[in-house]
């Protein structure tokens, strides 16, 4: 069964691996990331749907959400 993943922090460290690992395995995943400049972490990557979300922000939590 696939689902899909929500990965934090995912524009690098363990967090841009786990991101291109699910999309090897082609499991959609939700890319958050505090900047957009940092989208493009996530180019070539064909399962990854890039969101702007700073985990520390109230607003920025609830416009991701939207």
């Amino acid at each position: 069964m696939k689902g899909s993943v929500v990965v934090t922090g995912a524009n690098s460290g363990i967090g841009w691996h786990i991101t291109k690992l699910l999309n090897e395995k082609q499991i959609p995943v939700f890319a958050c990331a505090r900047r957009e400049e940092a989208f493009s972490a996530f180019e070539g990557f064909s399962h990854v749907t890039p969101v702007l979300l700073d985990v520390t922000d109230e607003e920025s939590i609830a416009r991701a959400g939207e």
